[in-house]
This record gives structure tokens, sequence and C-alpha cells, in this order.
């Protein structure tokens, strides 16, 4: 396969991606627009779902095998720079991630979701403590933690999160 070829097929890949992540984004919009309470936990579920599909395109040996293959310096003249930014922020993603486990980065997604909604209803009401037991367990869970990596002291992977929002 020509440099070429793998740019054009990892750029197809990227855009499954990005339509995953257009879906979460009109499911959360959903939830705090109109959805009834009631259907809130099945929606915070499919958005995990969609989450876990991304995660795991993300994360999967396809993409580490294009992030190789488009940052190899043999390549790198042939490379337009709007790609070479978008396979650095690829590369980011992939080591931030590959080391959480899928089942807890879906059930620390599905979290956020649900707690989203409850910081809706709490704003409005002036209720905060109704958010306390979400706030706990998101702090509480380690998958935004240690997706940055265990070796790295948790006061800079707090700061590191605060720095890097996307």
């Amino acid at each position: 396969m020509t440099i070429q070829e793998t740019e054009k097929a990892y750029f197809q890949y990227l855009k499954k991606i990005m339509d995953f992540n257009e879906a979460i984004a009109l499911a959360e919009w959903d939830m705090r627009t109109g959805a009834p309470k009631k259907g809130i936990p099945q929606r915070s579920e499919v958005v995990g779902t969609l989450a876990d599909e991304v995660f795991k395109r993300q994360t999967s040996s396809e993409m580490k095998a294009y992030i190789d293959a488009l940052t190899d310096r043999s390549v790198q003249n042939e490379l337009s720079e709007r790609t070479k930014r978008t396979v650095e922020k690829s590369k980011k993603e992939f080591e931030r991630l590959v080391n959480v486990p899928a089942a807890e980065h879906k059930e620390y997604v599905i979290l956020q979701s649900k707690a989203q909604s409850v910081w809706e209803e709490a704003k409005a009401n002036a209720d905060f403590a109704a958010l306390q037991p979400y706030l706990k367990k998101i702090v509480m869970s380690s998958a935004g933690l240690r997706a940055i990596g265990e070796r790295v002291p948790m006061f800079m992977m707090l700061c590191w999160i605060y720095m890097n929002p996307e």
C-alpha cells in the first residue's frame, strides 16, 4: 500500500469515528433538551455503547498501524500539514487511552452521561447536593486518570486533563 493509499484509508477510518461522535453528540443533546427523565438511563447506555465503539477504534491495532505508518520519518515529506497534525492528535489520543480497559471506559462514559442530566436539573433547581454522588463516583473512577498513564503522578494527570480537554 502506498503512503497516499494509507493516508486515504486513515481518513476514512477517522470518518467512522467522527460519525459515531456525531451520533453521541445528538444523543447527549436530546438528553439535555427533551428526552423524558425516565429515558435518561437508556439514552446514557446508548451513549456508552457508541462511545465504546469510538474507544475501540481509537485504540485498535488498525489505528496503531496507521499512526506508525504515517509518523515514519521516511514519509513526512509526502504528507500535508493537515495530515501530520491529525495523525499527531490521533497518536496522543491512542497513547492516552490504550491502557484503559474498554469496559471501564464505557462505564465511565455512562456515568458522565447520567451525571450531565442530573447536573442540568440540579442547576435549574439550585439542588447541587443531587449531583454529589455522581461527582464522587466520577472523581473516584480511575478511567479518566488511567487514560493518561499509570506512571504519571496523580496531580500531574489532573493538570494534564485540565490543560488538554480535547
